[in-house]
């Protein structure tokens, strides 16, 4: 009889061997991304903008405001994700720190200096640092096949592009920006009550073994190849935290680009991730993590370099969908990465650790550079920094692929952590609950971490366990 718990078994969502409950709370958190990202998008896309044309403040003083967001995620969002994993709250987590993180965006109206604006942001984006990553993780632990990540997510890349389209054309004609505040209040509450419903349950396993923050960070540095991916996590990271902090300033007084257009340029960009959220996983088991990291790098080059080219803003528009690589492709494969490296009831703070890494000390590092950059040698300098720096993180990620697979014979991936590598951290059994039907749940586990093993890997097979396997697992069983 086919297993209805199996990946392949739910490859579909609309699958009819998915569960009505659970193609339900799969539609919820589609509606979750799309609300919440939609609220992202309102607000952040036009800060920048916002902040130096209405509160007068220079490109420097921008930079060092781009930066204090990363920074908050890097420092905040391992923290408040522990926290939770650690209670077990994950949704009071969530709730009440996305309604006060709105609540002090709301204060930047108020605030006149630049000392008062930074303090407004910085405890906003303290506040808000665990959201997405508590999402994510827990959209994850919910899944059939954790390759199916991208085909919720891409929602949260549909409601940010609208939001942005929506924004930018009201800028346009109402010169005014207290729209975007109010826009992102309300869908940010819509938010809430959506995810308030999803099952956060399953991020925290009441029967299994609690690891400790050090367990995390020694999964990070344990492994060359593991310290590789978080390397290029950061590197891109930088590169999008010029992105963020420097394209629309650079398209509107570098070359006359209207508001309009800037809300469409942003448009293109999440329109690029929709279909490239659909079919990553697909791209990331075809190619395998270090392939595809490679593509993405690739495809950042190419993007920088036609910034520095852009003789029309209206070009820019040719040049946007190449986001669709350098963040769906980029994200799927990391999440995946990293919700397959997390210790038990840690899946929270990996994410955290992931999104702290390049949101936060990465983008950090790009607006903080990149700021400095753009003030002392323009715009073309600031691109061609982040240029060398992508380039840079493509060779690593290619010489050190290829030398682990010199040094280690038979060795075809990035580091997906493979179950034999756990490091003395035992799962307990808690029977059918795991999805094995009826193997506890390290022997589901095995057979979990067998399959997505095969998602770093060149050769298919590897998802596959052999018979002598199964059966070991399931005499295991029997014994214990």
């Amino acid at each position: 009889m086919k297993n209805e718990n199996s990946p392949h078994a739910c490859a579909a969502q609309a699958s009819p061997t998915l569960p009505v409950s659970q193609h339900c709370m799969l539609q919820r958190t589609q509606l979750v991304y799309l609300t919440v990202f939609a609220g992202f998008g309102a607000l952040y896309s036009f800060l920048p903008v916002y902040f130096h044309d209405v509160k007068g403040l220079t490109l420097s003083q921008v930079g060092v405001l781009g930066v204090l967001r990363p920074a908050m995620l890097f420092v905040a969002s391992p923290l408040l994700n522990f926290l939770a994993d650690v209670s077990g709250q994950h949704r009071l987590m969530m709730a009440s720190c996305l309604v006060l993180s709105v609540l002090a965006r709301s204060c930047l109206l108020l605030a006149s200096s630049f000392s008062a604006v930074a303090g407004v942001w910085l405890t906003s984006e303290f506040l808000g640092s665990p959201v997405a990553p508590l999402i994510d993780s827990t959209v994850i632990s919910t899944l059939p096949d954790r390759s199916l990540w991208g085909r919720q997510r891409l929602w949260g890349a549909a409601g940010f592009g609208l939001a942005v389209l929506v924004v930018g054309v009201t800028e346009t004609y109402v010169a005014s920006f207290w729209p975007m505040f109010a826009l992102h209040g309300a869908l940010m509450a819509l938010g809430l009550h959506l995810a308030w419903g999803m099952d956060f349950s399953r991020c925290h396993q009441a029967q299994g073994p609690r690891a400790s923050v050090w367990t995390v960070l020694r999964v990070v540095v344990r492994d060359a190849e593991t310290i590789i991916f978080f390397v290029v996590v950061l590197v891109s990271g930088y590169a999008t935290g010029v992105i963020e902090t420097f394209l629309f300033i650079y398209l509107e007084q570098g070359l006359g680009a209207s508001r309009t257009l800037l809300g469409l340029s942003r448009f293109m960009t999440c329109a690029a991730e929709v279909p490239l959220f659909f079919v990553s996983g697909s791209i990331i088991r075809r190619l395998g993590i270090p392939a595809t990291l490679a593509v993405v790098f690739v495809c950042y080059i190419l993007r920088f370099t036609c910034y520095i080219l852009l003789s029309n803003p209206w070009y820019v528009l040719f040049v946007e969908p190449l986001h669709g690589f350098t963040f769906a492709i980029m994200w799927t494969a990391s999440t995946t990465y990293a919700s397959m490296l997390a210790p038990p009831n840690m899946a929270a703070s990996m994410q955290g650790l992931l999104a702290g890494t390049h949101f936060g000390i990465g983008q950090a590092s790009g607006a903080l550079l990149g700021g400095f950059i753009y003030q002392a040698h323009g715009s073309v300098a600031c691109f061609e920094s982040a240029d060398v720096a992508v380039a840079g993180a493509l060779a690593l990620l290619v010489c050190g692929h290829l030398v682990l697979r010199r040094v280690r014979p038979g060795h075809a991936g990035a580091g997906l952590l493979k179950p034999a590598d756990t490091d003395s951290i035992e799962l307990e059994s808690d029977g059918e609950d795991a999805g094995g039907g009826g193997m506890s749940s390290q022997a589901s586990k095995w057979l979990q971490g067998r399959e997505y093993h095969s998602i770093a890997t060149d050769d298919p097979a590897a998802s596959k366990p052999t018979d002598a396997d199964v059966d070991a697992l399931l005499a295991a069983d029997s014994v214990s």
